[in-house]
């Protein structure tokens, strides 16, 4: 397994952005809650127990964001409580000990403000990682 080095996700109950430095360029790859995934199958979750539409959705959205996740570093993770718990859960129970957990506020309601502030942060400390680096 090929593990990257570090990526930021900002996440709430609807929407996770996914924050990184791929050759020298910000990417931001959006995962939102509602949208269709061509390959989310009825199967894709184990049918001892019977999940409602809802619980459905919410279980794959953080599938998605963690395949996407799970093989890096370090993960500066942003976002509401509940949000967070579950990625948490997943991180935990994949046993993906070597991921370190940072800048993990405890604020209750993230606004858009917030997230935008968590993104410039994100990629302003990447750039002084990378010159750094580079020095």
């Amino acid at each position: 397994m090929i593990h990257k080095t570090k990526i930021g996700v900002c996440v709430d109950e609807g929407i996770a952005y996914l924050l990184e430095e791929k050759n020298d360029e910000k990417v931001i790859t959006i995962i939102d809650a509602d949208e269709e995934i061509a390959s989310n199958r009825d199967d894709e979750f184990e049918d001892t127990v019977v999940m409602s539409p809802y619980m459905r959705r919410k279980q794959s959205f953080y599938h998605r964001i963690f395949e996407s996740i799970k093989n890096f570093d370090t993960i500066s993770l942003f976002g509401t409580p509940s949000a967070k718990r579950e990625l948490l859960l997943r991180i935990r129970a994949n046993n993906l000990n070597e991921v370190e957990i940072v800048n993990n506020p405890l604020e209750e309601k993230i606004t858009e403000n917030h997230k935008i502030e968590f993104i410039n942060r994100y990629f302003s400390s990447c750039s002084r990682d990378t010159e750094a680096a580079n020095s």
